[in-house]
């Protein structure tokens, strides 16, 4: 079967409605902002530098409500747009998943927030390189959107595929972080911390499964054959 060069596509190709292209664009960054202050932070709370954290909490807190704004925006004249439907139903699609990822670093910024740094003093290093995979996955997603029409199939194919490599590194950090946890007493916390600590990783985790569920999307749709 020949391939056919989907409409999503030649939307970014033919520069047709700019305005839109540029929300996506800026969607995108900001969404990758979120996990970049992520890292910041947790770093700068693994340091015991905790004003600095909490201001880069507070600022991943911003970004995130400036991607909700552009979501808004974009979703707005998305609503109001000449564009075939099924270009304005991928469009939605792949800014739902990515909001879905800047919901998450946010969130694990929260939880980061109400956790005291000698909770998670003995999973520090593991929990930085944890989040930079993860970081890795959405900077690969980052790139790919910001220049979609200068990817050729076969290099979008091997983008995809760095993810999903990268993705799969994450669960063996996930996992090597959980056999860590196990190994450490805790059974003097208050279970409500252990919680939060369990959800501050969660998050991290989804933060990459995101990233590759929205690479996958865009597989999908520009590669349908």
């Amino acid at each position: 079967m020949s391939f056919i060069m989907n409409e999503l596509m030649d939307f970014f190709a033919s520069r047709k409605e700019d305005q839109i292209i540029k929300l996506t664009r800026q969607h995108a960054m900001k969404v990758y902002d979120t996990v970049l202050e992520l890292e910041t932070a947790i770093k700068q709370f693994c340091d015991e530098n905790l004003n600095e954290a909490k201001k880069t909490i507070s600022k991943i807190n911003d970004i995130e409500n400036e991607a909700d704004r552009i979501r808004r925006e974009l979703m707005l004249k998305l609503s109001k747009s000449l564009l075939p439907s099924n270009i304005r139903e991928n469009l939605a699609h792949l800014v739902k998943n990515l909001d879905r990822l800047a919901n998450c670093a946010n969130g694990a910024a929260r939880r980061l927030s109400i956790i005291e740094p000698d909770i998670i003093k003995p999973i520090c290093m593991d929990l930085i390189a944890f989040l930079s995979d993860s970081r890795e996955c959405a900077l690969i997603l980052k790139n790919m959107l910001l220049n979609p029409i200068s990817v050729k199939k076969e290099k979008l194919i091997k983008e995809i595929q760095k993810i999903n490599e990268k993705e799969h590194e994450v669960d063996m950090d996930h996992l090597e972080l959980r056999k860590k946890l196990h190994s450490i007493d805790f059974s003097h916390l208050n279970p409500f911390i252990a919680i939060t600590v369990h959800t501050l990783i969660e998050f991290i985790e989804s933060i990459a499964d995101s990233a590759e569920d929205t690479a996958d999307f865009l597989k999908i749709v520009f590669l349908r054959e």
